[in-house]
């Protein structure tokens, strides 16, 4: 009988639990941020060049994104 109480206990904290955790562990979102730079960053008229593209995402918060896209 004793063992039944706890595991009903047990029971109803973890669902007070999961239904406070939203307001429990809610944390402010800050955006993320995006910049693009080219090397060379010109190319001449009517000339050809090779061009790296570098695209520096960065994330603010304290926890990892996943799912993110952009176009340009």
């Amino acid at each position: 009988m004793l063992a039944r109480r706890r595991h009903v206990l047990s029971t109803v904290l973890t669902v007070l639990i999961l239904a406070c955790a939203p307001t429990l562990f809610a944390v402010a979102t800050l955006p993320l941020t995006m910049s693009k730079s080219f090397n060379p960053s010109t190319v001449v008229v009517g000339g050809t060049s090779t061009t790296t593209m570098t695209v520096t995402i960065t994330n603010p918060n304290a926890f990892s994104v996943s799912g993110i896209g952009f176009s340009d």
